[in-house]
């Protein structure tokens, strides 16, 4: 987790030294400081964790992106609680994802986030070749050893490709995965979503 909460109950990143608690479970936790890694939290080993999943480098990337109010935010719908990546001012919901989702894990978080979910999926890998025409106005792409369980999104989709960020507007599964959509610059990434109309 990027942020933990301080003894006096504020969103704090992680530092040699000081203390933080999970804001899910409570348990303390561990600051991880190194010098290759992003400096993060992490619940002590052999500790029972809570729901919280452990996050790649390419997620606290993102995460670190935003400020700690849109960070780690949680969001309580219908009885049920879930941590969102990011939620942006304007209220849109970014899921940041690196590992396997099923479909049903897909459904489950698109119904409880609802229309503002926007996901970010990693295809920062080198093993997941994403093949890029440019068509002037749009692009073309065939993603080889692509994630088809990504088909199942109902909610707009975009890819990490490491340099820019891939909007997809149709995606096709058949042997392979194909698709069009449009290229944006990371830095003018967030912009575009706080803005839908620019592109």
């Amino acid at each position: 987790m990027l942020y933990a909460l301080s003894p006096n109950g504020i969103k704090t990143r992680a530092f040699p030294g000081l203390n933080g608690t999970c804001p899910e479970c409570g348990i303390s936790m561990v600051p991880k400081c190194g010098e290759i890694k992003i400096w993060h939290w992490a619940h002590p080993v052999g500790e029972k964790p809570c729901w919280c999943e452990g996050e790649t480098e390419w997620h606290l990337s993102w995460k670190s992106l935003m400020p700690a109010t849109q960070t780690e935010v949680i969001i309580m719908r219908h009885s049920k609680k879930h941590r969102a990546d990011i939620v942006l001012d304007n209220g849109l919901i970014l899921e940041v994802q690196h590992s396997y989702l099923s479909p049903q894990d897909i459904r489950d978080r698109e119904v409880f986030y609802g229309p503002k979910l926007r996901w970010i999926f990693d295809c920062t890998d080198s093993w997941q070749r994403i093949i890029i025409r440019n068509k002037g106005e749009y692009v073309t792409f065939r993603w080889l050893h692509g994630r088809k369980t990504i088909a199942t999104c109902k909610r707009p989709v975009y890819l990490d490709l490491g340099g820019d960020i891939l909007a997809v507007k149709k995606l096709y599964v058949d042997s392979t995965m194909a698709g069009w959509g449009y290229l944006l610059e990371r830095r003018m990434f967030i912009q575009h979503l706080r803005f839908p109309g620019v592109r």
